[in-house]
């Protein structure tokens, strides 16, 4: 999986090193769009589409009979009960189509989050160091510790 990372961060680094010197959220919207278009292409081409057409009319007939018959309780849970499993059924549709289409969206967004996920320091913004110590065998006390900076780093608190 590290090997297919690593490719991934070289293509991503390429496509995405136009965009370096301007705000990250247009970069984030050219690629939100390509992935967008491309995901419809592969839901289009491997989802039967006649079949989800069918069911989504039959979902509009269950809504327009809730309408009509808006007196009649029976007919109201009776209609709803019809659109419950039509969803279902339409459900069950599309599971096929997002076999291809999870599968490169995680590796998209694990590439997206390590580009955009992670921010640096930036000079003079703050920062707390937390350090947990490990507590001494023998109920001792422990050792006093100190923090060396780095020219350019200030404490602001002890």
């Amino acid at each position: 999986m590290s090997a297919v990372n690593a490719a991934l961060r070289r293509i991503f680094d390429l496509l995405l090193a136009p965009f370096a010197a301007g705000p990250p959220i247009v970069s984030l919207v050219l690629v939100s769009l390509l992935v967008s278009v491309l995901m419809l292409v592969v839901f289009k081409r491997t989802s039967d589409q006649v079949a989800l057409a069918a069911v989504k009319r039959k979902i509009h007939a269950g809504l327009f009979e809730i309408r009509l018959f808006n007196d009649d309780l029976r007919a109201i849970l009776r209609a709803q009960g019809e659109i419950l499993r039509h969803n279902l059924t339409y459900l069950r549709l599309t599971l096929w189509p997002m076999v291809f289409i999870l599968p490169p969206l995680v590796l998209v967004i694990a590439q997206l989050q390590f580009h955009y996920g992670y921010v640096g320091l930036r000079p003079g913004q703050p920062a707390l160091l937390q350090v947990d110590l490990a507590p001494e065998a023998g109920g001792r006390a422990r050792p006093a510790a100190a923090l060396d900076l780095p020219a350019g780093l200030r404490a602001e608190t002890e």
